[in-house]
């Protein structure tokens, strides 16, 4: 068993000092979670797409084969990314990447709760390359746990492709709260592709009351949760969890991050491990609702649901074949495209993973 140890310590800690956050979550607002958690109210224009990226695996993506008749809308749904601003000035960024054969004129970014509409002007913009746009923002009412829009309106559509990724909205906030910050290695990972067990050791503070934390693989982007809201206080805890690794870890940068959340405190991370673990520790696991037949299948497989999930297929080699929502009842997927062989059936709902392999004849 191969185990690999990232070589630092870390001491996250939130003081009474004025600092430049960002109130987004890096991961969420990057299109790098579940897409699942995004309301894609118009889901024959929007996606979460894995075509292109500014930076992680995904991108939100927007698409029209005709003339739209209705806006096209796309929300942040998910309580856990809600944020709340205090009356002052910030920034908006994100990213877009406009194809050569995209004739839409602009789409809109809205802070719902104030119903603060930035609008994106894509004329004249450089195609086929990543654009930076950023706008300051000057917000005179209080921002209480809003949620994001992203709007394309009639008017403003084109036919074709465009991709946003990355949003950003920074700002500065004084006073003891809940500030992300992160450490980081800009390099120097490496790991295959592969099922590993994460370990590491937290302390938290007496006082702290923070919920939790991240550790991000900057490629492929591959982000694991740290729950630390029940565990012991003043003490040594060893955490764990399995994860799969899509594809190889050539050089990348891996951090620990502290999303936005309510609270403060210290905390301290040590001896961060990633051992390589069989698939049948991982695969397997079960929450109950789901069912995968048949099994073998020649090609059109049945996913049985009694709930609403997200549905991830990967090739032995880890590379995602299929990534898309699945409704109650039984969910007709075609994987007939990728030939035969054994495939790994992933659906994440949010009482847990239901994992199982398929053979494809």
């Amino acid at each position: 068993m191969k185990k690999i140890t990232i070589i630092f310590s870390i001491i996250l800690s939130w003081q009474l000092s004025a600092a430049t956050v960002n109130f987004l979550d890096v991961g969420y607002y990057g299109f790098e979670k579940e897409s699942s958690s995004w309301w894609i109210q118009h889901s024959d224009a929007w996606s979460i797409s894995t075509q292109k990226a500014a930076s992680g695996d995904n991108a939100l993506k927007f698409s029209a084969a005709t003339a739209i008749t209705e806006n096209k809308k796309v929300h942040s749904s998910d309580q856990n990314y809600l944020f709340s601003l205090e009356p002052g000035t910030y920034r908006l960024s994100l990213k877009f990447f406009i194809p050569n054969d995209y004739t839409g004129s602009a789409f809109s970014c809205i802070i719902k709760d104030t119903w603060i509409n930035t609008k994106v002007d894509l004329t004249n913009m450089e195609r086929d390359q990543w654009i930076t746009f950023t706008k300051e923002l000057d917000i005179n009412e209080k921002v209480n746990n809003s949620r994001l829009l992203i709007s394309v309106a009639t008017s403003q559509a084109g036919l074709g492709s465009f991709y946003i990724d990355d949003i950003t909205l920074t700002g500065e906030m004084e006073g003891e709260t809940s500030l992300t910050s992160s450490i980081q290695k800009e390099n120097g990972l490496f790991l295959s592709s592969h099922y590993y067990k994460a370990k590491l050791k937290v302390w938290v503070d007496e006082e702290t009351d923070l919920e939790a934390f991240y550790t991000i693989i900057d490629a492929p982007y591959t982000a694991l949760k740290w729950d630390i809201s029940s565990i012991s206080r003043a003490t040594w805890v060893e955490l764990e969890q399995d994860f799969m690794l899509k594809e190889n870890a050539t050089n990348a940068g891996f951090k620990v991050t502290v999303p936005n959340s309510r609270g403060a405190g210290r905390f301290y991370v040590d001896d961060i491990s990633f051992s390589e673990t069989d698939e049948s520790s991982i695969v397997g696991k079960k929450i109950s609702g789901f069912s995968v037949f048949p099994n073998p299948s020649c090609g059109i497989v049945n996913i049985k649901s009694d709930t609403k999930a997200y549905l991830s297929i990967y090739s032995l080699r880890g590379k995602l074949l299929i990534h898309k929502g699945i409704s109650p009842g039984i969910n007709s997927v075609d994987i007939s495209p990728f030939g035969c062989g054994l495939c790994l059936i992933r659906l994440t709902h949010n009482e847990g993973v239901y994992q199982a392999k398929l053979i494809v004849e």
